[in-house]
């Protein structure tokens, strides 16, 4: 990527609530292993709008269904996990709730649903004398624009 993403361990980003840098930490790849799987290989970019880890949970997690699991292509089902995911919809205990984040990243991690790759660095390039605020969600938020 010539320098424009950085590894990645797990598939939520650094903005996002939930990140943990442990569980972020890149594994060693088998080069020769992943090229021999490149014709079963499916890539999904994903985007959190939420900034928050319930969001990758409701869709890439949780057993596909009606509500939840729209995007969720590995065929992963655990009841148990799907009940702790759909309760931090209603947990306003932000501590309680951040424990129950890192406890069903802990699951996803370990049973490896995804492989994730990179995440990708935002580029925004301006001329001098105009500045602005990159948000992570790489949308231009023009009322913070600045001209000098």
């Amino acid at each position: 990527m010539r320098g424009q993403s950085a590894p990645a361990g797990m598939i939520s980003p650094p903005f996002v609530n939930g990140w943990n840098a442990e569980m972020d930490a890149s594994s060693t790849t088998d080069v020769d292993a992943a090229k021999a799987l490149v014709s079963d290989f499916y890539m999904l970019g994903w985007g959190v709008p939420t900034y928050d880890s319930e969001y990758i949970f409701n869709f890439l997690v949780h057993t596909k269904g009606e509500k939840y699991g729209s995007w969720s292509g590995t065929r992963f089902s655990d009841p148990d996990l799907d009940a702790n995911i759909e309760a931090l919809a209603s947990e306003t205990n932000l501590p309680k709730r951040d424990g129950m984040i890192n406890d069903i990243w802990q699951v996803v991690q370990e049973k490896q649903l995804y492989i994730p790759i990179h995440h990708q660095v935002l580029n925004w390039g301006m001329k001098s004398g105009i500045g602005t605020v990159v948000a992570p969600d790489d949308a231009a938020k023009f009322k913070y624009f600045t001209m000098n």
